[in-house]
């Protein structure tokens, strides 16, 4: 179901020494005026907004640079992105490449066609505390919190965005717990309420940091993903191999989620 993480692993490394600002592991951000993309699975994508709200119309490409050309041409061929101005096309429409298409598609399904308000935290109210996920740091412990009221402190909170259904990811992240376990020494662990938390034992625990960045801005260093990489080579011949691997996607799908929403932000 889910592709090696080895392979993207290796391709990711091939681009290690790439613009971080430009390259993140695993998907990237172009303004399709600046350059081509590549030849490689990816989201076309257009923002449509208004003063409050806005909306991401995104168009899933097995060949990027082939797709990127053709809307060029002729953007009335793809209604879904909803161009209404061709003078402003090349301005207007970006791209973001990804080494797998099915995470291509997970950003349209995540993201894609949805309303958003672009002052979230403006708006929101106890009986509606929008969609996105919103991350606190104290001291060891990171919380996500996948519901918000205005009860909390929003000086500490780090908005990740709307990255995927609250309780599916709760669930899933309460059946991570030795998933985890394996990265590094856990000190306490919970996934229910609307958040999810976690603490290492050991403060300033490498792997951890590196978790905590991949969800605070999307972009890890490489070795964090040869770690995962590494975890599925050990354990290959072990009855949780196929866990281990869907484990290892769960958290690259999150990573590129959450870099792809920062891209959105940046170009609202």
């Amino acid at each position: 179901m889910f592709d090696d993480i080895s392979f993207l692993v290796q391709e990711t490394l091939k681009d290690a020494e790439r613009s971080q600002k430009g390259k993140s592991f695993f998907g990237s951000f172009f303004n399709a005026k600046e350059q081509l993309p590549a030849e490689v699975s990816g989201v076309l994508f257009h923002i449509q907004k208004n003063a409050a709200t806005f909306v991401i119309r995104v168009h899933v490409c097995e060949n990027l640079k082939n797709d990127y050309l053709a809307v060029l041409k002729h953007p009335d061929l793809y209604p879904t992105l909803r161009f209404e101005d061709d003078d402003n096309l090349r301005e207007e429409l970006l791209f973001f490449e990804c080494d797998d298409l099915k995470i291509a598609t997970a950003i349209k399904e995540r993201l894609g066609n949805k309303r958003f308000p672009i002052f979230e935290e403006q708006v929101f109210n106890i009986s509606d505390p929008g969609d996105s996920w919103w991350l606190k740091r104290d001291g060891k412990k990171l919380s996500i919190f996948f519901k918000l009221t205005h009860t909390d402190k929003m000086d500490n909170l780090i908005k990740l965005g709307p990255l995927g259904e609250g309780e599916k990811v709760m669930d899933t992240f309460s059946k991570l717990y030795g998933y985890f376990q394996m990265l590094f020494q856990i000190e306490d662990y919970s996934s229910h309420f609307g958040q999810f938390s976690i603490s290492p034992v050991t403060a300033n625990d490498e792997t951890f940091e590196q978790f905590y960045e991949l969800l605070s801005s999307g972009d890890v260093h490489y070795q964090f993903w040869e770690k995962l990489r590494d975890l599925e080579l050990l354990h290959a011949d072990k009855s949780f191999a196929k866990d281990l691997k869907q484990a290892n996607y769960f958290i690259m799908e999150l990573s590129v989620l959450r870099r792809f929403w920062c891209d959105v932000q940046e170009n609202l």
